[in-house]
């Protein structure tokens, strides 16, 4: 637990790569919604609705992917491993504030510089989508999360 608390402090002081610093009582509009957070926040809201239709949709996949990040187990497995103990179970997929913690302790992982466009590619396509390589088979998630 001690490890979340110190890894979702750190991305509060973290500086964002595409935007300078982490705005945290900035007002963004989605839609015709007025969002008081971070442009971190406003990314994690739009992927929440890619994925789950905002919370309305929690199972994806064929059942295999569930939440509102619509997360599969071996998500769970590798955010677990990353935190050195098996702090999340599958059951938490469930829950919208400890999927968004899983969605940050992974970021902070693979993409600590809280990049947004890494931060589509690496949750639709894995840890090798933030590479050249592998981007081709995420640009229409990033363009949809972007677009959203």
């Amino acid at each position: 637990m001690k490890k979340v608390i110190l890894i979702l402090f750190l991305l509060v002081t973290f500086k964002v790569a595409d935007s300078g610093t982490c705005s945290i009582n900035a007002v963004y509009t989605i839609g015709e919604i007025n969002v008081v957070g971070s442009k971190w926040d406003l990314l994690i809201t739009k992927i929440g609705k890619v994925e789950s239709s905002d919370g309305t949709d929690l199972i994806g996949d064929n059942g295999r992917a569930i939440g509102y990040l619509q997360m599969h187990t071996i998500m769970v497995d590798e955010i677990n491993r990353i935190l050195g103990s098996k702090t999340y179970s599958y059951e938490d997929r469930w829950d919208r504030e400890k999927s968004i913690e899983m969605f940050n302790v992974y970021q902070s992982y693979y993409n600590p510089g809280q990049n947004h466009e890494i931060a589509c590619r690496i949750w639709n396509g894995g840890p090798k989508a933030r590479f050249n390589k592998y981007k081709k088979i995420t640009d229409k998630y990033v363009q949809k999360v972007f677009t959203t």
